[in-house]
């Protein structure tokens, strides 16, 4: 993979963190909680999910360079919707901002590491079209953009104004 691959990945990751810090930097506590209707997600829970799937795209790259997470962590952020749903305890959610921007540095960090072997290499479980490493990683940048959409109509929802 040639090294303007690597940094057009490196800079979807860098870019999708930088929409949810503009997202979520002037939240509440209350607002992290906050809900804009049946069935979505708050801001906590997504950050939580966040920070895990860049936990599992670290060692998609083969990084062990993974942070230590607050105890219980993982638990607190379930994937199933019915859990998800239900979920209220996200912890201290000051913390989630800072976790994720974290993760996410080094994950791009992480890409422009990497060597060509490791990126091209297919994945375990592939998913979607995402075949390879390096499609996954691409993915990285796209999925964190979704959430930050959600992220966006909860915003709205508090009547707070647009920031991107």
């Amino acid at each position: 993979m040639s090294a303007n691959a690597q940094t057009a990945i490196a800079h979807g990751i860098a870019g999708s963190k930088w929409m949810i810090e503009r997202f979520c930097h002037d939240l509440t506590v209350e607002e992290w909680h906050h809900r804009p209707c049946t069935g979505a997600n708050p801001a906590a829970w997504i950050l939580g999910h966040l920070i895990l799937t860049q936990r599992q795209f670290l060692g998609m790259v083969g990084s062990d360079k993974l942070p230590d997470l607050p105890e219980g962590f993982e638990g607190k952020f379930p994937r199933d919707k019915t859990a998800a749903d239900a979920a209220t305890d996200f912890g201290d959610v000051a913390q989630l901002l800072p976790i994720f921007a974290e993760h996410c540095d080094l994950l791009a960090a992480a890409v422009m590491a990497a060597s060509d072997e490791a990126l091209g290499s297919d994945l375990e479980n592939a998913f979607g079209p995402n075949k390879t490493v390096s499609d996954a990683l691409i993915f990285a940048g796209l999925h964190v953009a979704s959430h930050a959409g959600h992220i966006s109509t909860i915003r709205r929802s508090l009547g707070k104004p647009p920031v991107v």
